[in-house]
C-alpha cells in the first residue's frame, strides 16, 4: 500500500505512514493533531482573512464557551430563586437541573496542558520525577543491606579476616639491659695503668703502698666483677663501692688526695660509672621483669591461638592486660635502689658524695606497649566471637535491631546496632545499617 504524507499540528513534524483511522505522531505521540498534508493545505486555503487591528478593536464578540458558562451560572441562580418560592416538586426539579448543568459543563471547550503525552510517553515525562522516587530515599543496594539478616555459629572456622587478626604478631621490646659501660678491670690492667700514671706524673709510689693497693683490689673489686658476671647485681655494686675506699697514703689525707687519687682517677671514674649503671638496673629490675613476663605471656597467647584453644587464649589476654596496667604506673613497681653498705663512709668524702648522688636514679624508660595493647584488643574481639554465650548475646541484640527495622523504628534500631561489636562480619554489617538508618532519620516521612 502506498504511504501517505501527514503533518502534526502540535509539534509540526512531517512524516509518511500507511493510511489508517488512528495514527500517532512519532515525535510527540499525539494522535488528535495528526492530519493529512493535503487536507491541511485545503483548510488553510479556505481560512478567512485575519481582520486588522482597527477592525478588531471596533468589534466586541464573546467566545461561545464563555456564553455557555454564563448561561449555566444564570440558570443555577434561577433555580435557587425558584427553590425558595416553589417547594413542591423541588426534588424532581433538582434532578432535572443538575443533569442539564452537567451536560452543559461537559460541552465547554477543554484545553489540554502542554508537555503531557496521552500515552504516558514522550520527552515531557522526564521533567517530573515519579512519586515513588520522591518517597523512597534508598537505593536498591541500601535496601538490600538494611533488610539483610546474618547468623553466626560459634563452632564455625575462622574467616580469612579473622585469621589475619589472630595470626598477627605485635612488636614488644623490653628495656632490659644488663651491660656495663666498659669491661671490668683485672689485676693486670690495674697494675699497668698505675705504672703509666707514675711515669706520667713522675711520682713513683713506694712498693709497700702499691702492694696495699693491689691487695685491696683483689679483696674488693675482683669479687665484685665475679658477682656481676653471676648476676648478683647488688653484691657486685656493694663490693665496688668498698673498692673505692683506698688505704690512706702516708697517713696524710692531703697527700693522699693530691697523689694517689689523682693517679687512680681513670679507675675511680670507671668504677663510679659502673655503680651508677647497677643502681639504674636495680631500680628498673622489677619493671623489666614485668615486661619480660608480659612478653612470655604474649608468646603463650600466640601458641594457644594456633591450637584454637579460645578460652585459654582469652585468659592469657587477661593476664597481659593486667601486666600492662601495672606498667602504666612504674613508680609503684620500681621503688628506690638498696642503700650502700656502711663502709661507704670510709671512702674519701668527694667520692662518697658522688656515690650518694648516684642513688638518685631518673625514671626508667618503659617499653612501647601501644602496639601490643592494640593487638590484644583486636584478638580478644575475634576470640570472644567463638565463645557461645558471648556470641549468642550479641546475636540477640542484632536480631532485636532487625525487628525494629521491620517496624520502621529507625532510632531504636540504630541504638541496638551500636552494641554489635563481634564477629567482624556482623560488626561491619551493623555499621552499614547504622549509616543507612541515619539517612532515613534525616529524611522526612521516611
Amino acid at each position: 500500500m502506498q504511504a501517505t504524507r501527514y503533518v502534526c499540528t502540535h509539534c509540526g513534524r512531517r512524516f509518511e505512514a500507511e493510511e489508517r483511522e488512528i495514527l500517532e505522531c512519532p515525535g510527540c505521540f499525539w494522535s488528535t493533531s495528526v492530519k493529512k498534508e493535503e487536507d491541511l493545505q485545503s483548510e488553510l486555503s479556505r481560512a478567512p482573512e485575519v481582520p486588522s487591528k482597527k477592525e478588531t478593536s471596533r468589534r466586541f464578540s464573546l467566545a461561545p464557551g464563555f456564553i455557555q458558562f454564563v448561561s449555566a451560572v444564570l440558570t443555577l441562580a434561577l433555580f435557587a430563586f425558584a427553590a425558595i418560592f416553589f417547594r413542591p416538586g423541588i426534588k424532581n426539579l433538582i434532578g432535572i437541573q443538575k443533569d442539564w448543568a452537567v451536560r452543559l459543563i461537559e460541552k465547554l471547550p477543554r484545553v489540554k496542558p502542554e508537555g503531557i503525552s496521552l500515552k504516558g510517553k514522550g520527552k515531557a515525562q522526564k521533567a517530573s520525577p515519579s512519586a515513588a522516587a520522591l518517597q523512597d530515599p534508598l537505593t536498591p543496594e541500601e535496601k538490600n543491606l538494611l533488610e539483610r539478616r546474618l547468623e553466626f555459629d560459634p563452632g564455625r572456622p575462622p574467616s580469612e579476616e579473622e585469621k589475619k587478626v589472630l595470626g598477627k604478631r605485635a612488636s614488644f621490646q623490653t628495656g632490659w639491659v644488663e651491660k656495663l659501660p666498659s669491661q671490668a678491670w683485672t689485676i693486670q690492667s690495674f697494675k699497668e695503668r698505675l705504672a703509666e700514671q707514675e711515669k706520667f706524673y713522675k711520682v713513683p709510689l713506694p712498693r709497700s703502698y702499691k702492694n696495699k693497693l693491689y691487695d685491696h683490689f683483689e679483696k674488693k673489686y675482683a669479687p665484685g666483677a665475679e658477682a656481676f658476671k653471676n648476676g648478683d647485681l647488688l653484691q657486685a655494686r656493694n663490693l665496688w663501692v668498698e673498692s673505692l675506699a683506698f688505704p690512706i697514703y702516708a697517713n696524710n689525707v692531703e697527700k693522699h688526695r693530691g697523689v694517689v687519687l689523682t693517679m687512680l682517677r681513670p679507675f675511680i671514674t670507671d668504677t663510679l660509672s659502673k655503680i651508677g649503671v647497677i643502681n639504674g638496673i636495680l631500680i628498673e629490675q622489677k619493671i623489666r621483669e614485668k615486661e619480660k613476663n608480659i612478653s612470655e605471656s604474649y608468646e603463650r597467647l600466640l601458641s594457644l591461638v594456633e591450637k584454637k584453644s579460645w578460652k585459654e587464649a582469652l585468659n592469657a589476654i587477661a593476664a597481659i592486660e593486667k601486666g600492662l596496667d601495672e606498667l602504666a604506673r612504674p613508680e609503684r613497681i620500681a621503688g628506690a635502689p638498696a642503700p650502700y653498705p656502711a663502709s661507704v663512709n670510709q671512702a674519701d668524702e668527694g667520692i662518697a658524695a658522688t656515690l650518694f648522688e648516684l642513688l638518685q636514679v631518673p625514671p626508667p624508660a618503659l617499653a612501647d606497649a601501644e602496639p601490643l595493647h592494640a593487638d590484644i584488643l583486636a584478638k580478644r574481639k575475634v576470640l570472644e566471637s567463638f565463645i557461645p554465650e558471648r556470641l549468642h548475646a550479641v546475636q540477640e541484640v542484632y536480631n532485636e535491631a532487625r525487628d525494629h527495622i521491620q517496624r520502621s523504628e529507625w532510632a531504636e534500631a540504630e541504638k541496638k546496632l551500636r552494641g554489635v561489636d563481634l564477629p567482624l562480619a556482623l560488626a561491619e554489617d551493623a555499621e552499614h545499617k547504622i549509616r543507612i538508618l541515619k539517612k532515613l532519620q534525616k529524611t522526612p516521612d521516611a
